[in-house]
């Protein structure tokens, strides 16, 4: 299992502790109606780069999500925005008396740089604290865990896949930038010997698993969550 977090620069000291306080008395449960912001004319960019922690956020009004576009994260329909962490996120920024505004990067691998350099107070993108990752942003801090993910290999009923020699020979279609990759390389370290193809960052892990249903790609990698909600 891999621990679900949020992110934010290392000198974020009152942002962090109020998540995790928010996190901590947080009993998390299927969402009802929560309120939204047409945000519409918050394009990428539009905001000015900024590392203010908790007061200054509190003063400008607004706190700002770095995250993605599909149907767990972070989407329009009908004129709002939804998404779990979109609306986990709101919740949070109520308790602040401020409101949302959401930064899309085109891909996901920019999330930290975009947070270091200012262009967003935390991230919220189904975003899971690994060892490597701990390792790479040392500029980041990450928040008390929210929740738990595991990675699944997913395939059509009739892949006749039940343990790892299975995959000998075959390909598994992966987004450079997740863990999912990574997990797929450790994989084939262990002598696994299948092919890894890697998918457009721009792609999204629903986008996969739509390959898979129709046929187009054989195998893929997600987390549990985002298998069960696109079933």
């Amino acid at each position: 299992n891999v621990e679900l977090v949020y992110a934010a620069r290392r000198d974020s000291d009152e942002l962090i502790k109020r998540l995790n306080r928010y996190l901590a008395e947080l009993n998390i449960t299927p969402l009802g109606y929560v309120k939204t912001f047409d945000l519409n004319d918050e394009a990428e960019g539009s905001v000015a780069p900024s590392t203010d922690d908790l007061d200054a956020i509190k003063k400008r009004g607004y706190i700002r999500m770095l995250t993605t576009n599909d149907v767990f994260t972070c989407y329009l329909h009908k004129g709002g925005v939804h998404g779990f962490e979109y609306e986990l996120a709101e919740r949070f920024a109520d308790g602040l008396d401020v409101f949302v505004v959401t930064i899309i990067p085109a891909e996901f691998e920019d999330l930290p740089k975009l947070l270091a350099e200012g262009k967003g107070d935390f991230i919220a993108a189904n975003f899971t604290m690994t060892p490597e990752r701990v390792h790479a942003f040392k500029d980041l801090v990450f928040c008390a865990p929210y929740g738990e993910v595991s990675q699944v290999l997913v395939g059509r009923p009739d892949a006749k896949v039940s343990k790892l020699a299975d995959l000998t020979g075959k390909k598994v279609h992966a987004r450079q930038g997740k863990t999912h990759f990574d997990t797929l390389r450790k994989m084939q370290l262990m002598g696994t010997d299948f092919t890894i193809v890697p998918i457009e960052e721009d792609n999204s892990a629903f986008f996969a698993l739509r390959q898979v249903a129709d046929g187009k790609i054989d195998f893929t990698v997600a987390d549990d969550v985002q298998v069960q909600f696109a079933i």
